[in-house]
């Protein structure tokens, strides 16, 4: 049974598979089609001083490295692309284009957190009427 149109937001990265939550995991199997999104998180300061280079290039390695875990370890074909600073407007800029059926929302656990990550899964629920499921991930991956 396919599952539709899935969007990750990866603002973290799993590295084992083991890692990866069961229902994830059947949702990327089942899926007709996956989209990966890759917000530009960066720090208050370089925001302040509109410098996003620093965090588009890791936004970019993130994305590869979530691109390369899907296709070797799931086996799921999928595209993306880097999106904006902030994950709520990155999910709804990419959700023109990839209307999606379900999200998969890959977010920093405890210090971990990004400032733009506060309140990120509540507000996602408020303003994004998708099914969503949200992964935190510590430090270490």
């Amino acid at each position: 049974m396919s599952r539709g149109r899935v969007l990750v937001v990866a603002d973290d990265v799993l590295r084992s598979h083991d890692q990866l939550p069961e229902e994830v995991e059947s949702a990327l199997q089942q899926a007709e089609s996956v989209y990966v999104i890759a917000p530009a998180l960066n720090s208050r300061l370089a925001a302040l001083c509109d410098d996003d280079e620093r965090a588009r290039h890791e936004a970019d390695e993130r994305l590869h490295d979530v691109l390369d875990f899907l296709r070797t370890g799931e086996h799921v074909e999928a595209g993306g692309e880097v999106g904006d600073g902030n994950p709520l407007q990155a999910i709804t800029d990419a959700l023109v284009d990839f209307p999606a059926d379900e999200i998969i929302l890959a977010v920093h656990a405890g210090k971990g957190e990004n400032w733009r990550e506060h309140h990120l899964v509540d507000k996602v629920a408020r303003y994004v009427e998708i099914p969503t499921t949200v992964v935190r991930v510590e430090a270490a991956g």
